[in-house]
């Protein structure tokens, strides 16, 4: 393995580290603030917008790939 590829998966898990504790960080304080029922919901709602959001991708990539 070249120093190279070293330094980036140095700086991959760097930049997964600062993600990981910034996004602690924020569920902690809204945590914080709204409690435990609310944060759960607002997940929850996430969750089903991403569902809908993502779910015709997967409808158009079974269209294409049945008439391939």
């Amino acid at each position: 393995m070249s120093v190279h590829n070293i330094w980036l998966e140095l700086l991959l898990g760097l930049h997964f580290l600062l993600v990981f504790l910034l996004f602690s960080y924020v569920f902690a304080v809204f945590l914080g603030y709204l409690g435990y029922f609310l944060v759960f919901t607002i997940c929850g709602v996430c969750l089903v917008l991403s569902f809908v959001v993502l779910f015709p991708i997967k409808i158009q990539t079974d269209a294409k790939k049945a008439r391939d």
